[in-house]
């Protein structure tokens, strides 16, 4: 059997020291899994018919949001709870993007307006910084997306999303705060590899680390919650206006 120090996060020895067989986070992983079950089955609760392409468009964002969830889940199991902070904030971000457009569908064109913003970013960088990166074919890839303009509308910010759908309490709190926790690359997130050292300064830690696992999974939930919230309001809503004369 392979150990961590040998293999790391992909050794067998990761097997037998899961975070949900734990006494004291067991009950916490059972309830998250179990909101991931219920927002999977309620997901495909939409009315059937002619719906607001604004409104698929935020499915498909809540859908983005309820994997990165099981992402974070997963990765908060195996230990790797600082790691586990990239995809818990882009859950937050998608989800703000989905209540956003459940709200108000005709934000849509400013979502794709973001996109092309982006588009047309990443390929002025590119031919400034790396002009020379890139095999024809992939170029050819690049500009069939390039903006036939300058664009300076960045389009929907995921501030601006948060705002929109009433969320910029959560955005400040749970999106934020994971930012800093770790899903970004600073000197908080870093340290935490760094425990103090009863001799004085620091050791260097190689392990598992569950210490932030109850907290991580703790937002998970929220972010769970808060979309399935929202998506039962917007369930109604249709649901009321395709019964309707």
């Amino acid at each position: 059997m392979s150990s961590f120090k040998e293999l790391g996060f992909l050794s067998d020895q990761m097997q037998e020291c899961k975070a949900s067989a734990q006494f004291q986070y067991e009950s916490t992983f059972s309830e998250a899994i179990n909101l991931c079950r219920e927002s999977m089955t309620q997901l495909q609760a939409l009315p059937l018919g002619e719906i607001e392409s604004g409104h698929l468009m935020g499915r498909s964002f809540w859908w983005r949001c309820m994997e990165n969830c099981q992402a974070a889940i997963i990765l908060s199991d195996l230990g790797m709870t600082t790691s586990a902070t990239s995809p818990a904030r882009a859950a937050w971000e998608y989800l703000f993007y989905a209540c956003a457009l459940w709200l108000d569908p005709h934000l849509e064109p400013k979502v794709k307006q973001k996109d092309m913003f982006e588009a047309g970013k990443l390929l002025d960088e590119i031919d400034k910084h790396a002009p020379h990166g890139l095999t024809d074919l992939k170029r050819d890839d690049l500009d069939k997306i390039r903006p036939q303009q300058k664009i300076t509308d960045r389009g929907l910010s995921a501030f601006d999303a948060a705002k929109k759908a009433d969320l910029l309490d959560l955005y400040t709190v749970a999106y934020r705060g994971l930012s800093l926790y770790g899903a970004h690359s600073t000197g908080v997130s870093a340290l935490r590899a760094l425990p103090a050292s009863i001799q004085g300064g620091h050791d260097f830690r190689i392990a598992p680390e569950f210490n932030g696992t109850h907290y991580l999974l703790e937002n998970i939930k929220m972010c769970l919650m808060t979309g399935m919230k929202r998506f039962r309001e917007l369930t109604v809503a249709l649901n009321s206006q395709s019964a309707s004369p």
